[in-house]
């Protein structure tokens, strides 16, 4: 028969593995929206900028506008990709300190 006390370690585990798990899907949500508002503040202000020089540039502002577009949101993705690398690194490298941790204090019973 199985105590409870011999179900803590596995129990305690699995909390942390789904706290990682849910780390990682809200840090991916987190970069992911912050970089849509990011971008569609700066798109706009590239765009406005554009439009506003096209009449003395002969519309040649339009068409770096959109360049300056497409480069932003290419640096964009990259940054995106990332971040969430990084991010993912970090909460593997507290899930496994926890599991290291949580192993530790039940061998001591």
């Amino acid at each position: 028969m199985v105590s409870v006390t011999d179900r803590l370690p596995s129990l305690a585990h699995g909390v942390i593995d789904a706290g990682a798990s849910t780390s990682k899907m809200t840090t991916h949500l987190g970069v992911n929206v912050a970089l849509s508002d990011e971008q569609a503040v700066v798109d706009e202000m590239i765009v406005d900028t554009s439009l506003a020089l096209a009449p003395e540039t002969m519309g040649l502002s339009i068409v770096a506008g959109a360049g300056a577009v497409y480069l932003h949101h290419v640096a964009g993705s990259w940054v995106e990709k990332y971040v969430d690398t990084v991010a993912d690194k970090a909460i593997d490298t507290v899930s496994k300190a926890g599991h290291k941790a949580t192993s530790m204090f039940f061998s001591l019973f």
